[in-house]
């Protein structure tokens, strides 16, 4: 979205009005222009750090706010590059994050990092930007592990009257069930790459709060790995939370956990209750139905295997067509089940289509690297 030139005219005009009357008088007034062009000059500035500015009417504004002013202090200095260096930069990362250039953002966000000392500390809105502006860069480049370490982070710093304040982040701030929960809308809990997992486990501990979202989280990826019993403790936590969709999360995790003890059939029977089809744990749901059909790959090669396996593929197959765009490491994972099965069968030339397919809609997934590195499904 580019700015309109006669829009950018009027906030030159405004600055240039307000720079002049630095010098118009005698008297100093306070005198503050936000960045909806609302001027403000019945209000003086009290305080303020690298946060916030605080006002004389009890109300607070975020640097991002400001788009100049005029104050009755010999603080001016400092107040004006607060406005150029924190209100200026974080405009600008909320402005790239408005477009979807998540690269830019979190690029933005590193220029304050890199230099602390000249502010004292990072400001809390600053943490929090760089957490969404990571979180959504590393979705992007299908780097879960690395994005729910920043979705985690960014859960427990969005303010709660963000929309109010900072309009540009409404399509693209977490949302209320995400903060409630701080369950992300698009990290189902369920791992893959089991080294990634393995290394972000021990990052977990300091971001579980109240909330049950990183327990649901921690238990998942405890079951990814070889100890996977570990997981047992966590989810007699959860016990602890009747919420309808945390109850079934909880399930679903007991569900991969019975799975990885290869108990398919006391899986296929859990998997029975109607509500886990329901969204938000409704694409997990379904893999994990088509995993307790999957035959196990020592099982004879009877008729009923067959039978099992077809059904599989089809349940497998279900989910890309679904979810394609909402989940697509889910939807990876579910191609590259289904054509290890018909490899299994037999099919091998459908199976290398299903694998092209794999490698032209998700190429940045997990199990695309994986088929790239290994040759084979």
């Amino acid at each position: 979205m580019t700015v309109p030139a006669p829009f950018m005219i009027v906030i030159s005009i405004v600055i240039a009005l307000v720079s002049l009357s630095r010098f118009s008088g005698a008297q100093t007034q306070t005198k503050i222009v936000l960045r909806n062009l609302t001027i403000l000059e019945d209000v003086d500035v009290i305080e303020f750090d690298e946060s916030n500015v605080q006002l004389s009417n009890g109300k607070k504004l975020e640097w991002d706010q400001v788009l100049d002013a005029k104050i009755d202090s010999d603080r001016q200095q400092q107040f004006d590059n607060y406005v150029q260096k924190i209100g200026r930069t974080l405009f600008r990362i909320e402005l790239r994050l408005s477009r979807q250039d998540w690269v830019g953002a979190a690029e933005l966000c590193d220029v304050l990092s890199q230099t602390p000392n000249e502010f004292g500390k990072i400001p809390q809105r600053w943490k929090y930007l760089t957490a969404l502006s990571k979180y959504r860069n590393h979705l992007e480049k299908g780097n879960r592990p690395a994005a729910l370490l920043e979705f985690l982070s960014a859960a427990k710093l969005q303010p709660v009257d963000l929309d109010l304040k900072h309009p540009m982040l409404s399509e693209v701030r977490l949302t209320d069930s995400e903060i409630k929960f701080q369950i992300s809308d698009q990290i189902l809990p369920i791992w893959f790459d089991l080294s990634a997992a393995e290394k972000i486990e021990k990052e977990m501990n300091p971001m579980i709060d109240d909330r049950p979202g990183g327990l649901i989280y921690l238990a998942s990826l405890r079951l990814s790995g070889s100890e996977f019993e570990s997981a047992v403790p966590v989810l007699e936590r959860l016990a602890e939370f009747r919420d309808g969709p945390i109850s079934r999360w909880t399930k679903l995790l007991a569900i991969q956990l019975e799975l990885r003890r290869g108990k398919k059939m006391e899986s296929q029977s859990e998997l029975q209750t109607v509500d886990l089809f329901q969204m938000p744990t409704k694409p997990l749901a379904m893999y994990l139905a088509a995993s307790a059909v999957e035959p196990s790959q020592n099982t004879s090669n009877d008729f009923t295997t067959e039978i099992d396996r077809k059904k599989a593929s089809v349940a497998f197959l279900k989910i890309p067509a679904i979810f394609e765009e909402s989940y697509p490491t889910l939807s990876a994972a579910a191609c590259h089940r289904c054509a290890c099965l018909l490899r299994s069968r037999g099919l091998k030339q459908e199976s290398q289509i299903l694998l092209q397919e794999l490698f032209r809609r998700y190429p940045q997934t997990y199990h695309s690297k994986l088929v790239l590195e290994t040759k084979q499904p």
